[in-house]
């Protein structure tokens, strides 16, 4: 018969082993760090939507890198987890300036650009994501838009 601590230590063992054979492979791929920059009419703008348009089909189960710039136009993109960056590959890259403020605010408000940047067919703007770390992450080119 088995005392206390063995008894302890059995089951421990079987919820360890029980917990590692349920783990799943949640299907995402691994993103590596993406930073940007948007200018408006020449000076740095808030709130602009950038969106990471790949260039095949990634299995990303539908959900697309993007970004939200900051008060100083710039932006770090996420795909699954905020700011994670984006899967290895070709992107071209959009974005919309929706109208409005706080949150009445989102995608989907009109855009204050007209929707000239928000077509990846016509956009100029491309980045190829690569291995990269925070401290030296993948560069966008600074996305020059304006307003008129």
């Amino acid at each position: 018969m088995l005392d206390a601590p063995k008894t302890l230590a059995v089951w421990l063992l079987t919820i360890g082993f029980l917990l590692c054979g349920c783990q799943k492979d949640d299907g995402r791929l691994k993103s590596y760090p993406v930073h940007g920059k948007v200018t408006v009419d020449g000076a740095p703008a808030a709130r602009i939507y950038v969106f990471l348009n790949p260039d095949k089909q990634p299995e990303t189960h539908g959900i697309y890198p993007n970004a939200i710039t900051d008060e100083k136009g710039e932006y770090w993109v996420s795909t699954y987890d905020s700011e994670d960056g984006a899967p290895l590959g070709g992107y071209t890259v959009t974005a919309k300036w929706p109208k409005g403020e706080g949150l009445m605010v989102n995608s989907e408000s009109p855009d204050r650009l007209r929707g000239r940047y928000a077509d990846a067919k016509s956009s100029q703007y491309r980045v190829t994501v690569k291995e990269a770390t925070r401290s030296q992450p993948n560069e966008v080119p600074t996305l020059v838009l304006t307003s008129k």
